[in-house]
């Protein structure tokens, strides 16, 4: 009789871990996607606001989200590697399971820095309007038709950040 008792507990301490393990996955579901094509795990929305390339980047590395600490801001091929064909309900080109990856504003910044020339990867538009005091530019990517737009790295340019990391 005490061994089944002890059985029956350990069935039960197993099927409780089992729950909430599935329940974990399920919030992580809600705010991270897994991209099964590249192993890449991405935020599910932007980070809420248009901000400079500089804070932009401190965003996603200091971003604790779904117990993972090792946030970047994604490389422009990252970027591209999420645009998709249909577009959503809102007119935008981006993948991200049945929930989608949700973005407020059609420009993400990449963490690739240099101008159009250094990336060579049509189609790129290049800002002629510049208010700030860099001259150091990144490329961001647009959801809605998957250009890619060298931006200023200063207050000049502001576009929003849409976070990446690898896949454990």
């Amino acid at each position: 009789a005490a061994q089944q008792e002890l059985a029956q507990e350990l069935r039960e301490k197993e099927e409780t871990q089992k729950d909430e393990e599935a329940r974990r996955r399920e919030r992580l579901d809600r705010v991270i996607w897994a991209d099964p094509d590249t192993g890449l795990m991405w935020t599910r929305q932007d980070n809420g606001h248009s901000v400079d390339w500089e804070l932009a980047s401190e965003y996603c590395r200091s971003l604790d989200l779904g117990g993972y600490h090792d946030w970047r801001l994604p490389t422009i091929e990252e970027l591209a590697g999420i645009y998709k064909q249909n577009p959503d309900e809102n007119g935008l080109h981006i993948k991200g399971g049945e929930s989608g990856i949700r973005v407020e504003q059609a420009w993400i910044w990449s963490s690739t820095v240099g101008d159009s020339s250094q990336v060579g990867k049509p189609p790129v538009f290049t800002s002629t309007y510049h208010r700030g005091t860099s001259d150091r530019r990144a490329l961001s990517f647009s959801f809605t038709n998957g250009g890619q737009y060298s931006s200023w790295l200063d207050e000049s340019s502001m576009q929003r950040a849409l976070c990446v990391r690898r896949a454990d």
